[in-house]
């Protein structure tokens, strides 16, 4: 196996697949590092909930809105990722959660995506079985929709693959080789490898890699726990969040907090969460008090849904920065190693991101992306 390419992706999520696929079939010699197995990491944890409402910055819609263009007329036509453009919605409580969605609402008008605030009995326009007594409102967004995030992820490093990347797993970096500010090799248990472009892709491992390079990155991470049920009968038509998905998110975090969301899967399960929670870093345990916490969550929704069985619970580590904020672009400190981390629900704006990390490797990007830098101001 060669030891020299173009460009060397660490992280085989989706982000990385991602920019692997668009490199590879720009005709770049691409070399994926992946530390586990594929899909082990937080795309393997992701729910699948493709949201649009909370995308509403001027650098975000566009990656969201072309995003599903790719899903619908490329990434679905070529691979079974179970993609359905099904609506979703976001649950409203209280004056704070409503004047947050109005105010979404406005913003996603403002790129001409269309949405809907259902009061009362027209709740169940959108979503019928969820409980009145749960939400003032509803939120509910035609253009979001839901897909399968292992199958997307492996659609995506079959893509690159079949466009000649090689996929080392069970590979991690273990250290950089530099002549000042560059990189000039990757250390691995396999090999030294070295490449033009260092992508990394490596979510909640993002800043560690950073700091093997020399390079202080604002990522943190902290742990997501949910749980998937038997396959039933339709329930449950798109993915649903709750309101406290608009608001910012307090100074101090507390070390556990309960949130909402739930997707109803092809073949008839549900996925439900979720418990975040400090973790150290490794720390995929699932514990029995974020499970009934999150479950009594969920039935707050869907009280007629006590019985439903649960056949499997899991944790991942995901990503945040504290200006919410992603990670996008290259540093200083190591002048070729490009970060793409810190994307909030990634499977949104994954195939976008990969063809915008395409261009901005070859000089072609935007500089609107100046703002998720990884040497802005305040990081």
């Amino acid at each position: 196996m060669k030891t020299t390419y173009d460009a060397i992706v660490i992280g085989a999520g989706v982000l990385g697949a991602s920019a692997a696929a668009h490199l590879a079939e720009a005709g770049h010699s691409v070399l994926i590092l992946e530390r586990g197995e594929t899909v082990s990491g937080a795309s393997g944890g992701n729910l699948g909930q493709i949201s649009i409402s909370d995308r509403t910055e001027s650098w975000h819609m566009p990656l969201a809105l072309r995003s599903q263009d790719y899903y619908r007329e490329v990434l679905s036509k070529e691979y079974p990722i179970e993609y359905v453009p099904s609506g979703g919605s976001v649950t409203l409580t209280g004056e704070e959660q409503i004047a947050a969605g109005q105010d979404a609402q406005r913003r996603m008008a403002a790129f001409g995506v269309e949405s809907v605030i259902y009061w009362g009995e027209d709740i169940r326009k959108a979503e019928p079985g969820l409980s009145l007594n749960a939400a003032d409102a509803l939120l509910f967004c035609p253009a979001e929709g839901k897909l399968n995030p292992l199958q997307t992820t492996l659609a995506f490093l079959d893509k690159a693959q079949k466009s000649g990347a090689i996929l080392l797993k069970r590979t991690p970096v273990t250290a950089f080789q530099k002549e000042g500010t560059h990189i000039t090799g990757v250390e691995t248990p396999a090999s030294v490898f070295s490449a033009k472009w260092v992508v990394n892709c490596a979510g909640p491992q993002a800043a560690f890699i950073g700091k093997l390079a020399g390079v202080s990155l604002p990522i943190r991470f902290h742990k997501g726990t949910a749980f998937v049920s038997e396959p039933v009968g339709p329930v449950i038509r798109g993915p649903i969040v709750g309101g406290g998905f608009f608001l910012a998110p307090p100074k101090v975090r507390p070390r556990r907090s309960i949130g909402f969301g739930c997707v109803q899967t092809a073949d008839g399960s549900i996925l439900i969460a979720q418990s975040t929670e400090e973790c150290e870093a490794g720390d995929r345990s699932v514990n029995m008090p974020s499970l009934q916490l999150v479950a009594l969550r969920f039935l707050q929704y869907y009280p007629q849904m006590r019985d439903l069985r649960i056949v499997r619970a899991w944790a991942a580590a995901t990503t945040y920065t504290e200006d919410d904020l992603p990670v996008f672009g290259f540093s200083a400190g190591a002048d070729n190693l490009f970060t793409a981390a810190g994307f909030k629900g990634a499977f949104t704006t994954a195939p976008e991101v990969g063809r915008v990390t395409l261009e901005t490797l070859e000089g072609r990007a935007d500089q609107v992306f100046a703002v998720c830098s990884p040497d802005r101001a305040g990081t």
